[in-house]
């Protein structure tokens, strides 16, 4: 007969979720139960036991007890990456980080989760890596499952804090990388804030620009009476602000503070895209935006067979 008592642990995390545990643990007993284990389950406010009365007689003690392991690993394992973590995360940052206010942890939980669940390459940008997220829920089963090879009582708040310190050193990195872009994008915010402060407090040095947006990092500038701006006379502007930018989106947002129009019409069919959102913050009640015109449409049909020199890559 193999036996197994659960408890919660004295940290109130694991108090409050304890109920979900025990919900997620009486699945184990319908999971035996299509093995022909014949597993008994018991329950009271702060002890979970489980005990298997028998199992297939064309098994070994050594054979059952490896299924044994290998169930309740696998449901633990589930039970922290899928309905734990998220309250793990917060707990980090507010209690080890020291991150309690409302938008900061809103802010760093989003990007660990991007960090934790995201996967990172162009054509699958934002959807689930399951890769990372099985790998997690690997080293929490490998514990278990050799924990559970001669252990009769698990506490569940001290086998997170003494033998699930690889997972918890997961969730830490993630952490220390989020406040990092947390703090690089505060950074950046507060620059872009002082370029809108600047563009306010200039006076106008034309009327009107249009800026055509083709593509990700393509953008086409024309004057007022509809002349494309050409490459040369956007680089003379650039010359004394590009040293301060870092990126290559960042370059249209110098040339447009280097010529300071009265008015900006950008065309885009992509008003989503970043580059756009930090255009309207800068320039703010200056920037018109369209999404499709007859006008933007025959500039685009006339990028299309125009000559090179006149493409303004960003």
């Amino acid at each position: 007969m193999f036996i197994i008592q659960f408890e919660p642990g004295a940290h109130s995390l694991w108090n409050q979720e304890w109920m979900l545990f025990v919900e997620d643990m009486y699945q184990s007993v319908k999971w035996f139960e299509q093995l022909d284990f014949d597993v008994q389950f018991e329950y009271t406010p702060q002890t979970l036991t489980l005990r298997c009365l028998s199992y297939p007689e064309r098994l070994s003690t050594d054979e059952a007890r490896r299924i044994w392991q290998h169930v309740l690993g696998s449901l633990i394992a589930d039970f922290v990456v899928d309905k734990l973590e998220d309250f793990l995360l917060v707990d980090f940052i507010q209690h080890t980080y020291g991150y309690r206010q409302l938008q900061e942890l809103s802010r760093l939980y989003l990007y660990c989760d991007q960090l934790l669940n995201a996967r990172e390459d162009e054509e699958d940008l934002g959807w689930l890596d399951e890769d990372q997220v099985m790998e997690r829920k690997q080293l929490i089963y490998q514990q278990v499952y050799t924990y559970l090879s001669d252990a009769e009582a698990l506490n569940l708040q001290g086998f997170f804090q003494f033998r699930l310190k690889a997972y918890c050193q997961k969730l830490m990195e993630a952490i220390e990388c989020a406040i990092d872009e947390y703090v690089l994008d505060q950074e950046y915010d507060r620059f872009l804030q002082l370029l809108r402060l600047f563009v306010r407090s200039q006076m106008p040095k034309c009327a009107l620009l249009h800026v055509v947006h083709i593509g990700q990092h393509l953008f086409h500038v024309f004057d007022q009476n509809s002349h494309p701006v050409s490459q040369e006379k956007l680089m003379e502007r650039l010359s004394e602000w590009t040293g301060s930018f870092t990126s290559q989106d960042e370059l249209i947002i110098s040339a447009l503070i280097s010529y300071l129009p009265r008015r900006i019409i950008l065309h885009t069919p992509c008003p989503d895209q970043p580059v756009i959102r930090t255009l309207q913050h800068i320039f703010s009640d200056r920037l018109t935006l369209c999404t499709g015109c007859e006008q933007c449409d025959q500039w685009k049909r006339e990028i299309q067979i125009q000559s090179p020199e006149l493409d303004y890559h960003v």
